[in-house]
């Protein structure tokens, strides 16, 4: 591995290849705005539009990222660990079948499907596109609901 950074010590060189094993994540998070956030696209006027639509596309993209993350571990891992109480709300009343307690995989496939995930054996795991498609629905349905219960009470 080749690094500008000084290498003196065993912990410099622990702290270089850290930095390197963050660099993946990162990736993948830009990966998942690049697919289905195409700023370019977006056309914004101001530099403070495009601010604040970066800063919005950048904590959703993480939240899928996490999920993902979270479905793919060895170990399973609640989707309540991952998405907020009244998202899982939303997502079981949108998903009838999805239990309270599902795990991250069980919810992540489920916001696929949302996103239009088919689903079948020889598909493999849900992309960008999919996941990015079922958690503006999720998303909307949440805000949604926020707005009836506001509304109505």
């Amino acid at each position: 591995m080749v690094t500008r950074e000084p290498i003196e010590t065993q912990a410099d060189v622990l702290a270089v290849v850290r930095g390197y094993e963050a660099r993946w994540i990162i990736e993948e998070l830009h990966m998942g705005m690049k697919t289905e956030c195409p700023t370019e696209q977006r056309q914004l006027k101001t530099v403070q539009a495009l601010q604040n639509f970066l800063a919005f596309a950048t904590v959703v993209a993480w939240q899928m990222l996490c999920l993902r993350d979270a479905a793919r571990r060895p170990e399973p891992v609640r989707a309540d660990r991952v998405l907020t109480p009244l998202q899982m709300t939303v997502l079981c009343g949108l998903r009838p079948r999805l239990k309270a307690d599902c795990l991250a995989a069980e919810a992540l496939r489920a916001i696929a499907v949302m996103g239009g995930f088919v689903g079948r054996k020889s598909d493999g795991n849900p992309g960008w596109r999919t996941l990015w498609a079922g958690f503006e629905k999720l998303l909307m349905a949440e805000r949604g609901f926020l707005v009836a219960r506001e509304r109505f009470g």
